[in-house]
């Protein structure tokens, strides 16, 4: 399995293409602070993503994040059972193209945000964490930092 692991192609997807995702972290961060403005929220996460390189999520990283439920999962079924416990809040997601993406050895990285440096929140890639845990790959992804949580 390492030699697949390896062979992997991580994408980072550009921002446009989770602005959903951006978008309700930016209501989160708004809610924890009502005195900032959304705009500048976007336009902070959109520069600090753009910076940012994919890395190797760490278990401890891993262990700590938030708003995935990835970490314990060791079987398909349990999958989707999260999966299906999930659809009414997060839409229906499809685990079929979650491995054929990753079997095409071209996996979009997913997004992490960093409160700090022991507290990680999952913006987007729920899916795709799940079937990387259960398949065994230590995934890479984007860590974007918001300043001043």
């Amino acid at each position: 399995m390492s030699n697949f692991n390896s062979n992997i192609n991580w994408k980072k997807v550009p921002y446009e293409s989770e602005l959903g995702e951006f978008q309700r972290i930016a209501s989160d961060i708004i809610r924890n602070n009502p005195e900032v403005k959304k705009t500048i929220v976007m336009a902070t996460l959109k520069k600090e993503y753009s910076k940012k390189s994919p890395v190797v999520l760490t278990p401890s990283m891993w262990k700590n994040l938030s708003n995935t439920d990835s970490y314990g999962l060791s079987t398909f079924s349990q999958i989707d059972s999260a999966i299906k416990s999930n659809e009414s809040s997060s839409g229906k997601r499809n685990i079929s193209n979650i491995l054929d993406e990753i079997l095409s050895r071209k996996v979009r990285c997913p997004i992490i945000l960093r409160h700090s440096d022991t507290d990680y929140e999952l913006i987007a890639g729920n899916t795709r964490l799940m079937a990387l845990k259960v398949i065994g790959i230590a995934p890479k992804v984007i860590v974007v930092d918001y300043p001043n949580m």
